[in-house]
C-alpha cells in the first residue's frame, strides 16, 4: 500500500512543471485578449439633436418680443428698405457700400453650446491582472527550478536511503514449532534465511523442520502433489506413488517425523548426514 502511495505522489510530481508552464502562457494569452476587446466608440443610445445641421431656435424666422411684451420681427419692413437704398449711393465716393440698414431692437441671443454627450460609460471586467512579477516569466523559472530539485531530492531519497523496500519485504518471523505451516505462503529467500540462523544457532531440529518444508515447496511448485491443511504425510506419499523421486521423498519424511515428532535432537555428526541427503534431494527437485 506504501508503495501505490509513494508511486502516485511521484507521477503528480512529475505533471506539475507541464501544468505550470500551460497556465503562465494561458494568463498572458488571456490578458492580450481581454486589452484588444475593450475598445472605446460611440454608444448606441446618443443623447442631443438627430441633425448635426440644425440651427439653434433663436435663429429660426421667428418673431421676438421686446422689453415691453411686444412682438418684434427680425425682417426689415419696406420704409426700412427704402431708406436705405437712399443713403446707399449719397455722398458715396466709390469706396464701397455701407450698410444702412436700420436696426430694429437687438435681442440677445443664447449662448449656443455644445450638445450635452459624454463618452459612453462602458463596464470593464472588475478584474486586476495577477502580479507574477516581471513580464519575462522570472518567477516561474524561480518556482519550476525549487520544485525540480525537490523532486530530485526526494527520488534519491526513497531510492538511496530510505529502506522501505527492505521494511516491505520483510516477513514477519515464522514459528516452526507450530503445525499449521502453509509452505506456499513461505518464500524461499525467507526459508534459506532461517535455515543458515537455525544452523549457526546448532538447532538442527529446526533446521530439519525447515529443509522438510522446502522440500514439500518444490513438490507443490512441480504440481507433484496437492497441499491441503487437513492432509498428512502420507496423503503426500500416495500422491508420489507414481513418481521416481517416491523413495527418496519417504526417506525425508521418515527423517523429519523421527526428529520432530519423536522429539530427537540430533548431534552435529548425525545432522551432517542428514543434511547431505536433504541438499542432494531439494537440488534434484529444483532440476527436474
Amino acid at each position: 500500500m506504501i508503495r501505490v502511495w509513494r508511486n502516485l505522489i511521484l507521477g503528480i510530481l512529475l505533471f506539475i512543471p507541464f501544468i505550470i508552464l500551460s497556465q503562465e502562457e494561458t494568463i498572458d494569452d488571456r490578458w492580450k485578449q481581454m486589452e484588444e476587446r475593450i475598445n472605446y466608440g460611440p454608444s448606441g443610445k446618443k443623447q442631443g439633436p438627430s441633425n448635426k445641421y440644425t440651427y439653434p431656435p433663436t435663429l429660426q424666422s421667428q418673431p421676438s418680443k421686446n422689453s415691453s411684451g411686444g412682438t418684434i420681427n427680425n425682417s426689415p419692413s419696406n420704409d426700412e428698405i427704402k431708406y436705405s437704398r437712399e443713403k446707399l449711393y449719397d455722398n458715396s465716393t466709390g469706396g464701397g457700400v455701407k450698410q444702412r440698414i436700420k436696426d430694429p431692437d437687438k435681442t440677445d441671443l443664447d449662448d449656443i453650446d455644445s450638445p450635452d454627450t459624454e463618452a459612453p460609460d462602458i463596464d470593464t471586467p472588475d478584474w486586476d491582472r495577477p502580479d507574477f512579477g516581471e513580464s519575462d516569466g522570472t518567477f516561474w523559472k524561480v518556482l519550476l527550478i525549487i520544485i525540480g530539485v525537490a523532486l530530485v531530492a526526494f527520488i534519491l531519497y526513497h531510492l538511496f536511503f530510505k529502506q522501505t523496500d527492505k521494511k516491505e519485504d520483510k516477513i514477519a518471523p515464522i514459528d516452526y514449532s507450530s503445525d499449521d505451516i502453509d509452505p506456499r505462503k513461505i518464500k524461499k529467500s525467507q526459508l534459506e534465511l532461517d535455515l543458515e540462523e537455525a544452523i549457526e544457532k546448532e538447532d538442527f531440529r529446526t533446521a530439519i523442520r525447515i529443509y522438510y518444508t522446502m522440500i514439500l515447496k518444490s513438490l507443490i511448485e512441480k504440481r507433484w502433489i496437492v497441499w491441503e491443511k487437513k492432509k498428512t504425510n502420507i496423503n503426500y506419499l500416495i500422491e508420489m506413488q507414481k513418481r521416481s523421486e517416491k523413495l527418496e521423498f519417504e526417506t525425508s519424511i521418515r527423517i523429519f517425523e523421527w526428529v520432530w515428532y519423536g522429539k530427537h535432537q540430533p548431534q552435529s555428526n548425525e545432522f551432517k548426514k542428514v543434511q547431505n541427503f536433504f541438499e542432494s534431494f531439494y537440488n534434484k527437485i529444483k532440476g527436474e
